[in-house]
């Protein structure tokens, strides 16, 4: 099996980490921005913005995600967060009946891949920086589980 790796832009000028009503220019409401109701407004009528839909693609085509990332201050950089926050939108990525075994992503597989600047046993149950397997848990439950990419563990 060959291996052809894609990665994502979103440490460069080519992707906005924060999710803004500018990135919908037909919203369903003008007066105010709801995040969940513009993506599914915007999944539903082929609106996507550009660049989460490349982004959207590369996980459709991917056998395998890997999320490598340093922990900063107890969570994934902000960076990485925005990430998630604008591709796996509601509406095109989930829906309340296209999630867990029946996830946009079912059969995937994902590994999370990070690294600290401190020992394992500062991260070790009752580390003094907290069990890192609960630190991890937003990315791996919500982010993975709940779209029904398998972990790796």
């Amino acid at each position: 099996m060959k291996c052809r790796p894609r990665t994502s832009p979103i440490t460069t000028d080519e992707f906005d980490p924060c999710e803004r009503a500018t990135h919908y220019p037909a919203p369903l409401n003008g007066d105010r921005f709801d995040v969940q109701t513009e993506q599914r407004h915007a999944s539903e009528g082929g609106t996507l913005p550009a660049e989460v839909a490349a982004e959207i693609e590369r996980l459709d085509n991917a056998d395998l995600l890997i999320l490598q990332y340093p922990m900063w201050w107890h969570l994934p950089p902000a960076m990485l967060k925005g990430w998630l926050d604008r591709v796996f939108i509601s509406g095109r990525v989930y829906t309340s009946k296209q999630r867990f075994e029946h996830g946009r992503f079912t059969g995937k597989r994902a590994l999370r891949s990070v690294t600290v600047g401190t020992s394992e046993q500062t991260y070790a149950f009752n580390g003094c920086s907290g069990d890192i397997d609960l630190l991890l848990w937003p990315v791996r439950s919500p982010f993975i589980r709940h779209r029904q990419a398998l972990p790796l563990e």
